[in-house]
């Protein structure tokens, strides 16, 4: 167990933020209109600016939320940070007002995310900082009350910065099915690389392209792919028997709400937890919505008239081998459903739109993992987004965007951005100030 013991004079924050992507902003916001004062706090970012899914900023793709579920609305509609501010100060109000569609493109909620870094205080953020672990600090007999961050920076120089307290919210990790994963083979990408994955291919020349995945990703990325490559074909493979749409229905979409958290994490039980996630689920996993589905099935139909089909469907489909042949992946396919013989197919790429998972820590808290408490197989995480840990941990770690299972459907995604940010500092500020008067009344 790696235990590192305190340097004398080191600076120390009260927190470090890891990761500066949507849920950290919300939280920068939160703590720059709150008063706190910045200097206490430091967020490290690996790339130079603000990052958002850039493997899927396809033109023209939409955010599946409303503008005003930003980074501060929900909290402060007010706020200097808010969407429509960012748009009134970039001379597009008007002109936004005018498109009737309260979904922004993902291109402008990039440029909505620096534009808010841009005009926080820049001595709370470090840019071009990938971490590389965390550490707990032996710093008395009364347990670890501190952390060390240890970073390299832009100029590839290992630095670190010690703090009481970190927030963890670096995304989601992708989701690579297992046959995938014990390959090499190039020409086999995921979702989060797309852009960067077809970089190199003509559109001038005919490809096999092949998407395994069900849900919006994989549509978004089907049409794009049917329109860059108009000489080439699309196999869409999926386990189940077709696309279905996103419920976005105005009750369902009530899950959605801040106040669910509460409801989520007040249940206690698993099995009720679960029930509610199943309920859910078709409103964000292997879900579409409707406006993408009739676009790709309209391309369908007139490729069928025109006898030009490009896109194949491949309903019911389960891969079980994958080989690399001369630059092509050779696919061997059978059917889930039926007993028909094996298929196989040949793809210049293959595609997995097949999503991330959020249980799995990043690798640089292994240091961490010997303090952590699990319940059953699950990381135990309070109502504030702190991971509960043995009593020897004095120094708190907050986790953004893993707690789906306690707070709800909402917690990976946009929705809740503000609130959740308000949750977590509140409860970071309320136990300083909790522990100034402790000490207040024991000089007293």
């Amino acid at each position: 167990m790696l235990l590192e013991h305190l340097p004398s004079n080191q600076n120390i924050k009260e927190v470090v933020g890891i990761g500066l992507g949507p849920s950290n902003l919300a939280l920068a916001i939160a703590v720059d209109e709150q008063g706190e004062d910045s200097s206490n706090w430091l967020f490290l970012e690996k790339n130079e600016e603000c990052m958002w899914h850039p493997g899927m900023l396809l033109e023209g793709a939409r955010l599946q939320i409303s503008f005003l579920k930003d980074l501060v609305t929900l909290r402060n509609p007010r706020s200097f940070y808010s969407f429509i501010n960012y748009l009134k100060e970039n001379g597009r109000l008007d002109e936004f007002i005018n498109l009737s569609h309260f979904n922004p493109t993902r291109i402008e909620y990039v440029h909505y995310l620096n534009w808010v870094k841009s005009h926080l205080p820049q001595k709370m953020m470090q840019m071009g900082a990938e971490v590389i672990s965390v550490n707990p600090v032996a710093n008395s007999n009364s347990g670890i009350n501190l952390l060390k961050t240890v970073y390299r920076n832009r100029d590839g120089e290992v630095a670190s910065v010690i703090s009481k307290d970190i927030v963890v919210a670096v995304g989601g990790t992708p989701f690579i099915p297992e046959l995938f994963a014990k390959s090499r083979i190039k020409p086999i990408f995921h979702s989060c690389n797309y852009l960067h994955g077809i970089a190199s291919y003509s559109s001038n020349k005919p490809h096999q392209f092949c998407v395994v995945g069900s849900g919006q990703s994989a549509v978004e990325i089907i049409l794009h792919l049917a329109e860059r490559f108009p000489d080439s074909t699309i196999l869409s493979i999926q386990r189940n028997a077709t696309f279905k749409p996103a419920d976005n229905s105005p009750f369902v979409n009530e899950i959605f709400f801040p106040r669910n958290a509460d409801f989520m994490f007040d249940l206690q039980n698993r099995h009720n937890r679960k029930r509610v996630m199943d309920f859910y689920h078709d409103t964000n996993y292997s879900a579409v919505d409707i406006e993408l589905l009739e676009t790709m099935y309209h391309k369908m139909y007139n490729d069928k008239w025109r006898n030009k089909p490009q896109i194949q469907l491949c309903p019911f489909t389960d891969i079980v081998e994958v080989n690399e042949q001369g630059h092509k992946v050779k696919l061997v396919t059978r059917n889930n459903l039926k007993d028909e013989p094996l298929s196989y197919f040949e793809a210049d790429a293959v595609i997995l739109a097949t999503g991330y998972e959020r249980k799995t820590l990043p690798a640089f808290m292994d240091n961490l993992l010997p303090y952590f408490v699990y319940d059953e197989d699950e990381l135990a995480i309070n109502r504030s987004y702190q991971v509960q840990t043995n009593d020897e941990m004095k120094a708190r770690i907050y986790l953004q965007g893993m707690s789906e299972m306690t707070h709800g459907i909402s917690d990976t995604l946009l929705s809740i951005l503000p609130i959740r940010a308000n949750d977590i500092l509140q409860d970071i500020t309320n136990d300083a100030a909790a522990n100034k008067e402790k000490i207040k009344e024991a000089v007293l």
